[in-house]
């Protein structure tokens, strides 16, 4: 799915849902990156076990991420990344 957002120098950017599928075991490696949801899904079936899939956004931080912020300047900068609605 795409949508229109503005960044901060007012040009139209559209943001496109991404799903990250990745490994929980050992260092949580991406096994990939999709613009499908049932194919993302189908990924995630072949080990349901430690196999994860997570929605995002392209070129934008995850919001809960920026409760995680080990500092105040860390959070400020993590927050100026995630978009506006």
């Amino acid at each position: 799915m795409k949508t229109q957002s503005r960044s901060p120098s007012h040009s139209v950017l559209s943001l496109m849902d991404l799903f990250v599928v990745y490994d929980t075991k050992g260092s949580g490696r991406v096994i990939g990156v999709f613009d499908d949801l049932a194919r993302a899904q189908s990924v995630t079936e072949i080990n349901c076990h430690y196999f994860r899939l997570r929605r995002c956004t392209l070129n934008s931080v995850n919001s809960e991420i920026v409760r995680w912020a080990l500092s105040d300047r860390e959070c400020n900068l993590l927050a100026a990344l995630v978009p506006q609605e």
